[in-house]
């Protein structure tokens, strides 16, 4: 049997992967100690939330055809990076 794996395969696996990072975080922001481990964890998850939702954002954009869909999309994309980037 042929064991094909989808495009969703890798979003669905980036996604448990930022839950995780995310609860960790979570946990150790609690324990002083940790903070600085606890932020790091943080900041990975975020990227990879935002990743996700510009992946899954852009599929939607693709299919509808509109140019200014795509404006609005690649402006908001931009400014999710200039943001996190200044952070």
């Amino acid at each position: 049997m042929e064991n094909k794996k989808s495009a969703g395969w890798l979003l669905h696996f980036s996604s448990f992967v930022a839950v995780i990072l995310i609860g960790v975080s979570l946990l150790l922001s609690r324990i002083h100690a940790f903070g600085d481990v606890a932020n790091a964890f943080l900041v990975i998850a975020n990227a990879i939330a935002y990743t996700i939702v510009a992946v899954t954002s852009v599929v939607y954009v693709a299919r509808r055809k509109n140019i200014w869909l795509w404006i609005v999309w690649t402006i908001a994309i931009v400014l999710i990076v200039i943001s996190y980037v200044i952070k």
